[in-house]
């Protein structure tokens, strides 16, 4: 029996198919003209929500997950790098993608935020059909990963299986979890989440795009 298979496609099999008007896409900026923009644009294609500095955009990640976020580097409070940095470092939502935007041009801005994780990065002004195109493309790699990783999983190895290094011990405690509970045949999402320490929507989250 393929063991991460089985565990991956049973537990999303459980759950409603995501749909791209599904999705919680969360803008941060705090440039309220184009707030309002891009949150008329992309409500077309998502559920949007929004927060107009990186504090309050935190509030919203650690309580809501959501399952994108593009967000302003220039903001009071907390700026985009910290709020990369926050999202990035923590276990609950270190796999959710995050686009940032910079007002300036500039490699060195655009190469800190990459190496702070964030999964792409757009120069204003652009166009939202750019913006568009960039969420949905990540979606679609998220999808190829997870594919890689279902054939790479099985075999143990102490090297990285995802580059993110809590994504990857999640991914192999994941492993380990349905390795001790296989023959169990009541053992269902909830209990799996609970031996994960995570509440089961989170798992799936992280399962569906960690």
């Amino acid at each position: 029996m393929d063991l991460a298979n089985h565990f991956f496609n049973n537990y999303l099999s459980e759950n409603e198919i995501q749909t791209s008007k599904e999705m919680k896409v969360l803008i941060v900026e705090n440039n309220e003209g184009l707030l309002n923009f891009m949150m008329t644009t992309l409500s077309v294609y998502f559920k949007v929500f929004k927060a107009v500095d990186g504090k309050k955009a935190w509030e919203f990640i650690s309580k809501q997950i959501p399952d994108l976020v593009v967000s302003d580097i220039m903001m009071l409070n907390m700026d985009g790098f910290d709020l990369c940095k926050t999202m990035k470092s923590t276990y609950e939502t270190s796999h959710i993608p995050l686009i940032l935007l910079k007002a300036l041009s500039g490699t060195t801005h655009q190469c800190h935020g990459l190496g702070l994780g964030a999964d792409d990065y757009l120069t204003k002004p652009f166009d939202m059909n750019l913006l568009i195109q960039r969420i949905k493309t990540i979606i679609r790699n998220r999808g190829v990963v997870r594919e890689k990783t279902l054939r790479r999983i099985m075999v143990k190895s102490s090297e990285n299986i995802l580059e993110n290094e809590l994504n990857d011990k999640f991914v192999k405690k994941m492993l380990e979890v349905a390795q001790a509970n296989i023959s169990k045949v009541e053992f269902d999402k909830d209990e799996f989440a609970s031996a994960m320490n995570i509440c089961s929507s989170i798992l799936y989250k992280k399962i569906k795009f960690g």
